[in-house]
């Protein structure tokens, strides 16, 4: 079952509903951190994300098709919980994880909302959250164990275990470090956008390059363009070189 999202009206029927996600520079420097102290580097997944939420504001849907009440059809049904494709769901599971968190000690960060930090005495856990996934790391397996056990009672949870393929990027580890590469996901952009004959090129603009716009460049339906730069911003994760390019055609 899911809510007709596209019903609610900005500024009327709601208001805060977006989910904070930690920030990409946030993960390459936790991801460095980890690996200078050799600390283990856990991804979990967690099922169903959006029906965890417990929602504050009074929301109202009408009845599913198929189980409307014989005597009530005219009556709608208030809800206590999220629901996909509802405007609230993703902010009311964030809310419920991070007061989960903050009940077993972890503090968010002033710098990074998604990031949790949790120390005691010689022992620190850091847990970054986007949506539902999650990087868990820390200075002590026992504990980093124990802690997951406790997000399997609380939650529906699937243990990737270590970090290998996180955001559209794969984790490569080897003696050398961390390596993350976005070889998958630019392929698949590739072939999304039917450029698999073109030819590569080691220097996509030449700096100061400027674009003018004329009537004849005006596309029919700008949606694949915007598709496209949004997809290549996504890549400048792993590919920081081409970000000025990027920027351009944005």
């Amino acid at each position: 079952m899911v809510a007709l999202g596209n019903h609610q009206q900005p500024d009327i029927d709601y208001h805060a509903t977006f989910s904070p996600v930690v920030k990409t520079p946030t993960i390459g420097l936790i991801l460095s951190l980890a690996l200078t102290f050799g600390w283990p580097i856990r991804q979990l997944d967690v099922k169903s994300v959006f029906l965890h939420g417990v929602l504050t504001e009074k929301v109202y849907k009408r009845q599913p098709p198929v189980f409307i009440h014989p005597y009530l059809p005219r009556h709608v049904c208030k809800r206590k919980k999220a629901i996909y494709h509802l405007k609230w769901a993703p902010r009311a599971w964030f809310h419920k994880f991070i007061n989960f968190l903050l009940s077993h000690d972890f503090i968010c960060s002033p710098s990074d909302t998604s990031m949790f930090v949790y120390h005691h005495g010689s022992t620190t856990l850091i847990l970054l959250l986007y949506v539902d996934d999650i990087i868990l790391t820390g200075s002590s397996l026992s504990v980093l164990k124990r802690f997951i056990s406790v997000l399997y009672h609380h939650f529906a949870m699937k243990d990737l275990c270590d970090l290998h393929y996180f955001l559209g990027a794969q984790v490569v580890r080897n003696s050398q470090g961390i390596s993350l590469t976005q070889h998958k996901y630019i392929h698949d952009l590739i072939r999304k956008f039917h450029m698999h004959t073109t030819k590569p090129i080691h220097i996509p603009s030449l700096s100061r390059t400027s674009l003018t716009l004329t009537l004849r460049d005006l596309l029919a339906d700008p949606k694949e363009y915007k598709s496209m730069v949004g997809a290549l911003q996504y890549l400048i994760m792993t590919r920081p070189d081409i970000a000025y390019t990027i920027h351009v055609v944005s």
